[in-house]
């Protein structure tokens, strides 16, 4: 499910967007590819930062657009790490029995959008955030802390 998402924003959403703003999306993707790489098998963001910056006004990018949206982009973009942490408490709401009604998902959805941007740069945050936001639907404690740390541990 995570996948999937992922693969939607990879393969819709920002396609869209470079369409609409006239980007070469494909040829982007092709320069920073390896820099792709090793933020997923770091798992961080930050370990690409200055390269990246680099690759992007290499690609034609003004220096003042790279140094203002990356930073900004690496504290605030946090797609994946709210569609991870979205599945994890539909599993758990469902596996606890807890209210999965749309009302009770949208405020889970809303909770990890606005947790979320506090979790940069912060290794296993998302424990955090999976407390906060399992809270107001009823989730006890124990079983966010046990799904997170079997996944990343």
């Amino acid at each position: 499910m995570v996948y999937a998402g992922l693969a939607t924003v990879l393969g819709a959403l920002f396609p869209l967007i470079a369409a609409i703003h006239r980007i070469r999306y494909v040829a982007l993707l092709k320069s920073i590819a390896n820099l792709a790489g090793i933020a997923f098998v770091t798992r961080s963001s930050e370990a690409v930062l200055a390269p990246l910056m680099g690759k992007l006004e290499d690609f034609g990018v003004s220096r003042s657009t790279t140094s203002f949206v990356v930073p900004l982009g690496c504290s605030f973009n946090t797609d994946g790490s709210v569609l991870y942490q979205a599945v994890a408490l539909v599993f758990l709401a469902n596996a606890y029995g807890a209210d999965t009604s749309l009302p009770a998902l949208l405020l889970m959805v809303g909770v990890l959008v606005i947790l979320s941007k506090g979790m940069a740069n912060v290794a296993s945050a998302s424990i955090v955030v999976l407390i906060a936001a399992g809270n107001p639907i009823g989730l006890p404690a124990e079983g966010r802390c046990q799904l997170d740390q079997s996944v990343s541990g």
